[in-house]
């Protein structure tokens, strides 16, 4: 396999893993790649690559596939048809060509300088690969057909997914239930977690016993969505249930219905019960947009789809007319950190809450992935995840056992308990904290107690994270190592925005915004700019600048970007909260009862 110049080939044996983690066989650092995100095996004579359930998927000829049988020049794209290019090459061991005397070794190529493909929108709710769990697998036999290759349930682009599909529509991006990859010749089995559970939880019997959220009763041409592999369209999310609702053809058009579920479906940011469905509308579930297309529900394409976090012209002002966010305005795309430093009441933290939607802007717009937090709060509040300075973990708690408990809380009560586990155990991989989730939480260092706080929000998937000085009270050590766990979860390609004082990791940053006293803005952009910009590279200058003077650094801001220097809008109106989620069973909490600040 040759990686930035370097040859490297493989023989039977062993399992191959490409993804981004630093102990991958071949390791790919680029946004749009998850841990451990493909496999290829050897087996029955052949290599195999297999998807592992990575947060973007792999593709072959622009479809997404699960799995594809590697020959010569077979070419892969890890994360979207136009991210990391893997060109593959077949030879045989000591001249022998035949399988039974030497298995073919296999070469691949992989083109690290592919310009990375713009943000589609899927990869931003949820979560990175799962950690690869070896299991036997079988694929399918027998030699290979010339013509298009057979791969393992691709979505479709190209029929409408309530036309008679061939297997499930897979949508979303994180998720526990997302079904197996069921092959041509022979199907994976079922495995025996899920066919013989032992015992289910609670909320999932409750559940049952009422009727929400169960397997909606047969209706000639309904389309059925939902987590549950049986569904016609599948949303790969933690937040949407097993079976969420219901497409019902009618004389007047297409029409939703919601099942009784906990966390509501949505139509252009409305929560509804049942609502009728215009051709281009969007529907929510859980974290994932979906939009009606020609009597069905498809994913965004590349064109409609919006990333990022996009706040415009913000003002804040209290009682009394003191104003304490002036005219704020930036961008973060997804894949991106963002530092908001400056002195102290320059209004980092109310910023920080607004982004959010914890606060409504006197005027501006702040908006993420195409919607209005303010506006569309209802379906915003489960993609922003916020962490506050202080530690929201219970101290005399292991860190399996706060994460488990959240997870009862936050995610739908149908969720198994083998689905919660699953959800827990890729969070705690994905901070590095699987070593320590049986330590008390008073027991950990201030830098892993941080971690165990963003483990709480990462448990539903968010695409925005905001974190409230999280280095606040580490020693230089923990700062680093807390700064380069920023640095991951933006590699994981969310939106990251930290609240800092601390100053010595900015370079760990994509951008900094720098603000005065008063809310202002003193600097914006790339932190190897600012020396340019603000005359200095001295942080204590530049502090020291911004509060004597924060309305001749703001001015000299405007100055250098004509283009900040536009009226603020009138602020979007609050949007509806939504509806209170259904308790999930006597005696349990509400699921926006679990901390995220609704």
């Amino acid at each position: 396999m040759v990686f930035d110049g370097d040859e490297r080939k493989f023989a039977p044996g062993h399992d191959i893993h490409i993804g981004r983690d630093i102990h991958a066989d071949v390791r790919i650092t680029h946004p749009l790649v998850s841990r451990i995100h493909l496999i290829i095996r050897f087996v029955d004579g052949k290599w195999i690559a297999e998807d592992q359930r990575s947060l973007n998927g792999i593709f072959v000829n622009g479809r997404q596939v699960g799995w594809v049988e590697v020959r010569d020049d077979t070419v892969i794209n890890l994360g979207d048809p136009g991210g990391p290019r893997l060109t593959f090459a077949l030879g045989g061991l000591g001249g022998e060509t035949q399988l039974g005397i030497a298995p073919p070794t296999m070469r691949g190529y992989v083109s690290g300088a592919q310009q990375q493909a713009p943000y589609t929108g899927a990869q931003q709710h949820g979560t990175t690969g799962q950690p690869y769990h070896s299991t036997q697998q079988h694929y399918p036999t027998g030699g290979y057909q010339s013509g298009p290759q057979t791969y393992g349930q691709p979505p479709s682009q190209q029929h409408p997914y309530g036309a008679a599909p061939s297997g499930p529509q897979t949508y979303g991006t994180s998720g526990p239930t997302r079904p197996r990859q069921q092959y041509p010749s022979e199907p994976t089995p079922v495995p025996a977690s899920y066919s013989n559970e032992p015992v289910e939880p609670f909320g999932t019997r409750a559940m049952r016993a009422l009727g929400i959220g169960g397997a909606p009763k047969p209706t000639p041409g309904a389309i059925t969505v939902g987590r549950a592999p049986d569904n016609t369209i599948v949303v790969n999310d933690v937040l949407a249930s097993r079976h969420h609702a219901l497409l019902l053809p009618t004389p007047g058009g297409l029409e939703i219905q919601d099942l009784h579920t906990i966390n509501g479906t949505f139509v252009n940011g409305v929560q509804v019960e049942q609502s009728s469905l215009r051709e281009g509308d969007t529907v929510t579930i859980g974290n994932v947009d979906l939009v009606v297309q020609d009597g069905t529900l498809v994913k965004p394409t590349t064109a409609t789809r919006v990333g990022g976090l996009e706040v415009q012209s913000i003002d804040f002002v209290v009682e009394g007319g003191k104003k304490l966010l002036d005219d704020i305005s930036f961008s973060a795309g997804p894949g991106s950190l963002t530092a908001v430093i400056g002195p102290s009441g320059a209004g980092k933290s109310t910023l920080a809450r607004l982004i959010v939607g914890n606060t409504q802007p006197s005027a501006g717009k702040v908006s993420f992935e195409g919607h209005g937090v303010h506006a569309e709060y209802a379906v915003m509040r489960n993609r922003i995840g916020m962490v506050p300075q202080d530690d929201v973990v219970h101290p005399q708690l292991t860190v399996s056992q706060a994460l488990h408990y959240a997870a009862e809380l936050r995610l739908p009560p149908d969720t198994t308990k083998e689905d919660r586990e699953q959800v827990v155990s890729r969070v705690l991989e994905e901070l590095e904290m699987t070593k320590h989730a049986e330590t008390r939480v008073d027991k950990l260092s201030g830098g892993q107690r941080k971690r165990a706080s963003v483990a709480m929000e990462l448990l539903t998937g968010p695409s925005l994270l905001i974190l409230d000085e999280p280095t606040s009270g580490l020693d230089p050590a923990l700062d680093r190592q807390v700064m380069s766990l920023m640095r991951q979860l933006a590699d994981a390609g969310r939106v990251v925005v930290v609240v800092t004082h601390s100053l010595t990791y900015l370079s760990y940053c994509d951008q900094v915004l720098l603000l005065a006293p008063g809310g202002k803005t003193a600097y914006c952009g790339p932190p190897r700019s600012i020396g340019q910009e603000m005359g200095t590279t001295d942080w204590a200058d530049i502090f020291a600048n911004a509060a004597a003077d924060p309305d001749g650094v703001h001015q000299a801001y405007l100055s250098r970007h004509p283009a900040a220097n536009k009226p603020a809008t009138a602020a979007s109106p609050p949007g509806d909260l939504g509806k209170p989620p259904r308790p999930a069973c006597c005696g349990k909490s509400p699921r926006w009862h679990a901390g995220r600040g609704d």
